[in-house]
């Protein structure tokens, strides 16, 4: 019902309404996506950053096991291979190691003098991030991806940070890698910005072809279609008294068109009366005319019979 007593002009316009906010959603959506999408890359290329990184401890931890090299040696040598390896270009992809059993901190390319310390902290939110790293590392952890926010180097501000770690069974380790997505939100924003501003430039063309439709359908039909529809179905009854509202200067809409019509239903009809009425004048006419000729024939009758009756006498 309420859809019946909308205008033409509010259906339109509604449907121009519908079309944005389909392509504003479509664009969020496709956003999100895309972000998601490149956060997923990132954490991959951690995860093979620690891979490359646990497969290298793995081959110290066979020659300790195997008796070729002391524990000691095998840890040292291997946390020595470990310090210089990066995994991006800017040397910022760093690898660093903790125990499990005391959070002790076993390397840490950037600042080694925090190594061999216990080195607990809390990003803004409070979360405690050698814990979230370390109990992610867990073989049976069903992620081994954190997220905190913490200080990038050279900027004070905390940023949001993504760091994969693993643990080393046997040696009692986690390795992990991390990096932040600060750059990533950056291509994304500007991804964006340009999705944004070409949705922007087809919904605008989108829009403007469905103002011109609307405009020529609004000319086609001279007015809105239910009352077009009354109108019809008004002279489809038989009524033609009521007038056809049109604009101004109308002289090739719907509503023209049965506004003539109207009119040439009107004088048709008026003729077709006029025509009747002259049938029934002349009608009356030849009646008047059948009842003279009966009186006259009547009185040519009686007086035949009265020759009659005379010629009889005359006889006698």
């Amino acid at each position: 019902k309420v859809v019946k007593s909308m205008t033409l002009s509010k259906k339109l316009w509604g449907i121009v309404v519908l079309l944005w906010l389909g392509i504003v959603s479509l664009v969020l959506v496709n956003a999100w996506l895309t972000r998601t999408a490149m956060i997923h890359e990132r954490e991959n290329a951690l995860a093979q950053h620690v891979a490359m990184a646990i497969s290298l401890i793995d081959s110290y931890k066979a020659k300790a096991d195997s008796g070729a090299m002391k524990l000691e040696d095998a840890q040292s040598a291997a946390i020595a291979q470990l310090r210089p390896m990066r995994y991006n270009a800017d040397k910022s992809g760093y690898l660093s190691i903790y125990r499990i059993a005391d959070h002790m901190m076993l390397m840490l390319p950037p600042n080694p003098k925090r190594e061999n310390h216990n080195v607990d902290s809390k990003d803004i939110n409070g979360l405690n991030i050698t814990e979230a790293v370390i109990g992610h590392a867990r073989l049976d952890s069903p992620s081994h991806i954190s997220t905190y926010w913490f200080p990038k180097p050279g900027n004070p501000k905390p940023l949001e940070k993504l760091t994969y770690s693993l643990e080393v069974p046997g040696w009692g380790w986690s390795v992990s890698t991390g990096a932040y997505v600060d750059d990533i939100d950056q291509a994304f924003h500007a991804q964006l910005w340009h999705i944004l501003i070409l949705t922007l430039v087809v919904g605008l063309i989108v829009t403007g072809g469905i103002l011109w439709v609307m405009s020529s359908i609004r000319r086609s039909l001279g007015g809105e279609p239910d009352y077009a529809a009354g109108i019809a179905s008004r002279i489809a009854d038989g009524d033609l008294s009521g007038a056809v509202l049109i604009e101004q200067g109308d002289k090739s809409s719907l509503l023209y068109a049965m506004q003539r019509m109207q009119d040439s239903l009107t004088r048709t009809v008026t003729a077709v009366r006029h025509g009747v009425d002259e049938i029934n004048v002349g009608s009356k006419e030849i009646a008047a005319g059948n009842t003279d000729l009966s009186s006259r024939t009547d009185q040519q009758a009686a007086s035949l019979e009265e020759t009659a009756a005379s010629m009889e006498e005359l006889a006698s």
